[in-house]
């Protein structure tokens, strides 16, 4: 029984008990990604401005498509704006994924020469990509207040759907970052299973907008599911889905906890192959 309990509470107590070393290492990591200042910044800034650009000429303008079912209609910036929160909720996702399969394996001093908390590293990649996700969800912001159809108070939802992703990023972070140590082509793996994972989170399409008997798909995925959720309610004005957000609430947590479980049981075996 202590042992089940000490599991489900197990990632609270990783960051709670490393808080101040991962602080370190965050800030570590921020400061070296914005080392010449203002223009990294303006940067950071600028990147997800062009690609939203990019997608919302082709998908707005050219392609006429919309976030209100199937209907057309939507003006180009409503559309902007909806297709900018998911993109916003998959790059947070995205970039953990993608570097988690090597965040143990590009560190082998931390494995051999120093008695280190490994399982933090997945948390800070977690806490580096949240601090761009809060960059981009000022730029949201701005655009909401200048654009937006909807009252900006309705993005205060953001943090409370994130969550969920946050859990499931989290969870895979530590499973991939295990396996990734034993199978060091694992990364390789992941880029192609990332790009269709993208096309199936309901970025540049609402849910509704699927044919009922492949929908319920959509909703297992939870980047799907919280991408349509915020939009829904941040943009478009709809009401939100309390069962499936607390559904995704829930087995994200137990999914955070099993990938913490894994990343323990598997560490002893890190220096063997490292």
């Amino acid at each position: 029984m202590t042992q089940t309990v000490g599991t489900l509470v197990g990632p609270a107590r990783v960051f709670w008990r490393q808080r101040r070393l991962t602080n370190t290492l965050v800030s570590h990591e921020i400061t070296s990604q914005y080392s010449n200042g203002i223009y990294s910044l303006i940067w950071a800034v600028v990147t997800p401005l062009a690609t939203l650009s990019v997608y919302t000429f082709v998908f707005g303008y050219i392609l006429k498509s919309s976030f209100h079912g199937m209907q057309s209609g939507s003006s180009p910036a409503v559309y902007a704006l909806g297709l900018f929160t998911g993109l916003i909720l998959w790059d947070f996702f995205s970039s953990v994924i993608n570097l988690s399969p090597s965040v143990i394996a590009s560190k082998p001093n931390y494995v051999k020469k120093v008695v280190f908390p490994l399982e933090i590293l997945p948390v800070v990649l977690v806490c580096v990509a949240l601090f761009h996700f809060l960059i981009n969800s000022a730029i949201l912001l701005l655009g909401v207040l200048i654009f937006g159809a909807q009252p900006a108070w309705r993005l205060l939802v953001l943090p409370v759907l994130l969550t969920p992703i946050l859990f499931y990023t989290l969870g895979l972070s530590w499973l991939l970052a295990s396996i990734g140590v034993f199978y060091r082509d694992l990364g390789n793996a992941i880029t192609p299973l990332l790009q269709l994972l993208w096309f199936a989170s309901a970025i540049f399409f609402p849910i509704a907008s699927v044919p009922a008997q492949w929908r319920w798909l959509f909703y297992l995925n939870p980047v799907a599911a919280m991408v349509d959720e915020t939009r829904q309610y941040a943009i478009l004005g709809n009401s939100l889905n309390g069962p499936l957000i607390g559904t995704h609430l829930l087995v994200g947590w137990l999914l955070a906890c099993a990938g913490l479980y894994f990343f323990r049981r598997s560490k002893p075996g890190f220096a063997d192959v490292l």
